[in-house]
C-alpha cells in the first residue's frame, strides 16, 4: 500500500511545517485510488520514539476513506481543523481507528491542514500532533496554510503521477 514519492522532499515539507513550533509529529497523507495514504512521516528527534514508530507503522498500513479519521475529515471538508485537546470526551480523536496508537504516543492535540490548489482542490493533508494541549492560534494557522498552499503544485503532480501508474 505504500505510495511512490520522493520522501526527502516530503520530509523537508513536514520539517518546515513544524519548525519553530511545539508540534512534535507530522504526517503527509495523499490520495491514491480514492483513499488517503501516508506518504511521509517525521517527528522531532528525541521525542517518544517507540510510541511514534508504532503510530507511523499503523498509519502506513491504513487507507482512509473521505471523512474517516483526522486526515480523512479534512480531506472531505477541505478545512483546517485544530483540536486543542484530544483527551476530552467527544474530541476529534474519539472513535478514530488510530485512537489507541495516538494515546500511546502521548498525543494531546492535533492540527490537520489541507494542501489545496489555487482552484481549491485538496491534493494532500498534513497532520500535526503535539504532546501538550495546544490552544488555537490564528497566526500559526495562517502561516501553515500558506506553506501548504506553496507545496500544492508539487503534491498535485505526485498525485497525478500515481493515478496513471
Amino acid at each position: 500500500m505504500e505510495a511512490s514519492t520522493d520522501p526527502a522532499i516530503l520530509i523537508d515539507l513536514l520539517q518546515a511545517m513544524v519548525s519553530q513550533t511545539t508540534w512534535v509529529y507530522a504526517e503527509l497523507w495523499a490520495p491514491s485510488a480514492g483513499r488517503l495514504m501516508t506518504d511521509a512521516v517525521w517527528w522531532r528527534p528525541g521525542k517518544s520514539g517507540e510510541g511514534f514508530a508504532g503510530l507511523e507503522r499503523l498509519s502506513r498500513s491504513m487507507a482512509l476513506k473521505p471523512g474517516t479519521g483526522l486526515a480523512g475529515k479534512t480531506w472531505e471538508t477541505g478545512e483546517l481543523e485544530w483540536s486543542e485537546d484530544l483527551t476530552v470526551k467527544g474530541s476529534a480523536l474519539e472513535g478514530s481507528p488510530r485512537q489507541a496508537a495516538v494515546e500511546a504516543a502521548g498525543i494531546m492535540a492535533s492540527l490537520t491542514v489541507p494542501v489545496k490548489t489555487d482552484e481549491g482542490k485538496v491534493v494532500a493533508v498534513v497532520v500535526l500532533l503535539s504532546q501538550k494541549v495546544e490552544p488555537a492560534v490564528e497566526a500559526k494557522m495562517t502561516a501553515l496554510e500558506a506553506l501548504s498552499t506553496s507545496a500544492a503544485p508539487f503534491l498535485e503532480h505526485l498525485v497525478a503521477q500515481r493515478e496513471v501508474q
